[in-house]
């Protein structure tokens, strides 16, 4: 493994295939060429729309799901928005014996065609999409609500119309009076079968519907560092037992015997004492088990570890560790394991007809060694039998040291990647171990992340290691000036196919978001990551962990400062023309500049307002708080201030 050489050099530009973006002078001078393979798709000889007239009609069951409707409506409405023609949402029989149909979910004439995904390991997202005849079938599973056929009906838009969704006010779609029907016979499973990440933006159901993201915690009944809160809670049980409690047990003779009975782990509570014994697993798992009773359509239930690292270091603990626990996650797991299988015996009394509930563990902050051992092959195995987790309890690796400017396989992320490798060898099959990774710096959300030009590689080593379950975080109740849109759209395309290249997404992008301004835009972009670069190479300091000083005035100097309002003025004359030609086309690119600008005005206020007259100052002031408040932009940083007013003091 050789450490990664920097240089300071000029981004090339990826070429790009550039959808029909309108100009001022009625062109995209920006648009360049792909060099992504084009997908080959054969016709069927059957056309979807012809003339802009359809004789097709789209099928559901009828007792169709849920996703399988949304599916249907979506490929109505885009097929109508694009050619005019309206296909029919009809349900069961509804339809002639030999009618074209796209049929959506296992509808009787899948059953009649013998089609369907019974033996197919779909999961949450994966779908089958065949023709046959002059008909197209869609089946996803029904476990999840056929929640793949919406996705399948996404990837047959982009092949028939060109739909291309970059963010709810930027759908592409190419109009057109004839629409193949091309012949499918797919089966399709996307790289991570769970995508997510966390900003108020994809509170919108639909807008994350379409760019295939999942509600971080839609699968969750309780998620995050339960521990000492929610399951057993300090405030309830830390007067009884206290770190140093004891509590008087008789003997087999009748005399009797001081013994510990802390449940925690020092005085401020800060971890549980995962040694403490059966009453306390009795009451986590009582605890963990009324929010499973809660929470019925649910499949994953967080026991997670307090947040922080003051575990345990009694005497009963450091004795396991060094017997059979090996570590603090030795100890955890084993906790987990006698709390879960008393949950299971509750599972099976209440649901005789089944039910999968999942108990999910961190890999987190001191936790996340694996109690392994290597063996002769090389291979990490168990410390002991102790430690090896049953069946329903899992993993959320949360890598919270990585350095996102590096891959993981860099000397900068050796323990990163040694714990990855460690925890694969371990649980040893795929969807065991999920991710929790990040996406942002905690101590300045205004400014950006550094993790560009790793992002995609991170998360192919992750599915190389049979992750397929990932949650990114983000600001989480912020919005961020930081391309965010950009960031949402390539790393959903990532997470759904890492089998595509980083830059040419950013520049898809750049162009169908910014249009003619966008050269400028990924000017600005490009500058930002050199300087992240030249600042590690020249000072040697890190800018691309959580906690890095990504606002530092050293890097934003100036020079630096000057040099990207100049981007800013040149990208605002770009759309100058059409404040007459197209005003609401004006405002919209206006904004989503100004959104990204909010950064820059940020840094002028906080460091450099002794440079520029008053007027301007009071200028800047209102634009800060009139857009942070617009694009909800409410937080410079993790629990920090807010954002409304910071700036206030400065204006006369």
């Amino acid at each position: 493994m050789t450490k990664k050489i920097l240089k300071i050099c000029s981004v090339a530009l990826a070429l790009v295939t550039l959808l029909s973006v309108s100009g001022c002078k009625g062109k995209n001078e920006g648009a360049q060429s792909s060099t992504e393979e084009t997908k080959v798709l054969e016709k069927s000889g059957y056309k979807l729309v012809n003339g802009g007239i359809s004789e097709y009609r789209i099928l559901l069951a009828e007792n169709s799901l849920e996703n399988e409707l949304v599916a249907a409506q979506e490929l109505q409405n885009f097929l109508y928005e694009a050619t005019g023609a309206t296909l029919p949402i009809l349900y069961g029989n509804d339809v002639a014996e030999n009618s074209p149909i796209i049929s959506i979910g296992q509808t009787e004439r899948a059953d009649a065609a013998s089609i369907s995904v019974d033996g197919l390991d779909l999961n949450r997202s994966g779908y089958l999409m065949k023709t046959v005849g002059n008909s197209l079938y869609i089946i996803a599973d029904e476990q999840f609500e056929g929640l793949g056929c919406v996705y399948a009906v996404y990837d047959m838009l982009e092949d028939c119309i060109d739909y291309r969704y970059y963010h709810s006010d930027e759908i592409h779609f190419k109009e057109t009076q004839s629409v193949e029907l091309y012949k499918y016979d797919d089966v399709v499973t996307p790289t991570f079968d769970f995508r997510s990440t966390w900003y108020p933006v994809l509170n919108d159901e639909e807008h994350r519907r379409r760019l295939r993201y999942f509600q971080f915690n839609e699968e969750y009944g309780w998620k995050a560092h339960t521990q000492t809160e929610v399951i057993v809670n300090k405030h309830k049980y830390f007067a009884d037992h206290a770190f140093g409690a004891t509590k008087t047990v008789q003997n087999a003779d009748g005399s009797t015997t001081e013994v510990p009975d802390h449940w925690f782990s020092n005085m401020a509570a800060q971890q549980l004492c995962w040694t403490a014994g059966e009453e306390l697993e009795r009451v986590a798992a009582n605890d963990l088990y009324i929010n499973i009773k809660n929470n019925p359509d649910k499949l994953y239930f967080q026991m997670g570890q307090a947040d922080n690292t003051g575990f345990c270091t009694c005497e009963r603990c450091e004795k396991a560790k060094a017997e059979w626990a090996m570590n603090d996650a030795g100890l955890q797991i084993n906790f987990a394991n006698n709390v879960t299988k008393i949950i299971n015996e509750w599972v099976k009394r209440d649901y005789p007809e089944g039910r999968d509930v999942r108990i999910v563990l961190f890999a987190y902050m001191g936790t996340n060694v694996a109690p392994v051992v290597q063996n002769a092959d090389g291979k990490w195995i168990a410390f002991s039998e102790k430690v090896k987790p049953i069946s329903n309890v899992y993993f959320e690796y949360a890598p919270i040291y990585t350095n996102y400017s590096y891959t993981l396989e860099d000397v900068e992320n050796e323990d990163t990647y040694k714990d990855l490798l460690k925890w694969n060898d371990f649980l040893g099959e795929k969807g065991r171990l999920m991710l929790w990774t990040y996406e942002t710096n905690f101590h300045h959300f205004l400014y950006q992340f550094n993790n560009f030009a790793t992002f995609r590689e991170q998360l192919a080593t992750y599915a190389e290691n049979n992750v397929d379950y990932i949650f990114s975080q983000g600001a989480a109740l912020t919005n961020q000036p930081c391309f965010q849109e950009m960031r949402l759209f390539v790393e959903s395309q990532l997470m759904w196919d890492i089998n595509q290249n980083y830059t040419e997404l950013v520049n898809e992008f750049m162009y169908a978001f910014y249009k003619d301004a966008a050269p400028e835009m990924l000017e600005y972009y490009n500058l930002i990551k050199m300087r992240y670069e030249q600042m590690e190479v020249l000072y040697g300091h890190e800018f691309s962990t959580i906690y890095s000083d990504i606002g530092s005035k050293q890097i934003w100097t100036v020079g630096v400062v000057d040099a990207i309002s100049r981007i800013f003025e040149r990208a605002y004359a770009k759309i100058e023309c059409y404040k007459t030609e197209d005003p609401a086309m004006y405002t919209k690119l206006y904004e989503r500049m100004k959104e990204v600008e909010l950064t820059l005005i940020y840094t002028k206020l906080r460091y450099y307002r002794g440079d520029y007259e008053q007027s301007v100052i009071n200028q800047m002031v209102d634009d800060f708080n009139y857009y942070t408040s617009k694009f909800g932009i409410d937080r410079v940083q993790e629990n920090g201030a807010a954002t409304q007013g910071m700036f206030d003091a400065y204006k006369k």
